[in-house]
């Protein structure tokens, strides 16, 4: 898995999930059974593969900043 570190995104943690071990589980597997991290505002990724809601956050915000006006002019 590949992230630019950027300091200014306020992530500690972004080379594992906050599910389970971080490294494999994904979606379903990541459940009541798994360990959770005690601060997901810390995690870029929730499991393995999928954002935490403040890494979507992140994601939507540059893409709206970026291609906002190109779609609406469409």
């Amino acid at each position: 898995m590949f992230v630019p570190m950027q300091p200014n995104l306020g992530f500690e943690i972004v080379d594992r999930g906050c599910c389970g071990t971080g490294k494999v589980e994904v979606s379903w597997m990541c459940n009541a059974f798994d360990d959770m991290c005690s601060n997901i505002s810390n995690y870029l990724f929730w499991d393995s593969f999928h954002p935490t809601e403040k890494g979507y956050r992140i994601i939507v915000d540059y893409l709206l900043e970026r291609y906002a006006d190109d779609v609406l002019r469409l």
